[in-house]
């Protein structure tokens, strides 16, 4: 079980319509949160994209924005999807607000993108909450860094698991609460999903030059990883 005691996590990013008001923003927020009444669903989230600027290169829509859904298992995670608070947060809320894209837009453009994580790798719970008194926990992450990506073709399962376990060593980078992996139960057009719990926005900057954090990336990422096509998003929780 990962430290959220979530087992699958569903991420929607998405764009906002340039001239929606302030009212029928806070009224979309409001609308995320209330989906934490439902049963199975453990928390709620939602916020800006906080990385700027976007980084090149990149093929697909820069996301502005992102809502967090942590859901405690499979049953839940099916239940969640026709309960009236989940349709009213999509159906009169979002959706109505949305950017609109053209007809034809490729499959990593679209708006929203809708990716479920079933979290398979993490550091085992025992050692995070083991990391001394003072530790940060799960509930003082102010930013959620996620990614959606597919292996390069010709990766092996023996290198997409040691991508997982290294990556998850990023959990020792002061200010990373926790790091978890796992494949896309939505499929298409990414395959697998990785998240990172960052402290604060000063801890964010600083891992990106991490020893650790450069040795995933410079080893692992960008060799194994489809990295022109990858959408990577900060939220910034609200």
């Amino acid at each position: 079980m990962s430290l959220t005691g979530a087992q699958i996590i569903t991420f929607v990013d998405f764009n906002l319509k340039a001239d929606i008001t302030e009212v029928e923003r806070k009224e979309i927020i409001d609308a995320c949160h209330r989906m934490a009444r439902i049963r199975g669903v453990m928390g709620v989230a939602i916020g800006p994209n906080w990385t700027r600027p976007p980084r090149p290169p990149y093929d697909g829509l820069i996301y502005k924005h992102a809502g967090v859904i942590f859901h405690t298992n499979r049953q839940t995670f099916e239940e969640f999807h026709t309960h009236p608070l989940q349709r009213e947060f999509f159906e009169k809320y979002l959706i109505p607000n949305l950017e609109q894209v053209p007809p034809g837009t490729k499959a990593n453009q679209k708006n929203p993108v809708i990716n479920n994580l079933q979290i398979k790798y993490h550091a085992p719970r025992e050692y995070l909450l083991s990391r001394g008194p003072g530790s940060p926990s799960i509930g003082q992450c102010t930013i959620l860094h996620h990614w959606l990506f597919n292996f390069k073709p010709g990766v092996t399962e023996e290198q997409k698991e040691m991508y997982f376990r290294i990556g998850s060593a990023i959990e020792h980078v002061p200010g990373v609460i926790a790091a978890e992996f796992g494949p896309n139960l939505s499929g298409d057009p990414y395959q697998y999903t990785g998240v990172f719990y960052h402290l604060s926005e000063e801890t964010q900057r600083a891992y990106v030059t991490h020893p650790i954090h450069r040795y995933f990336v410079d080893n692992y990422q960008m060799p194994l990883i489809e990295d022109e096509d990858r959408i990577t998003i900060n939220t910034m929780l609200e």
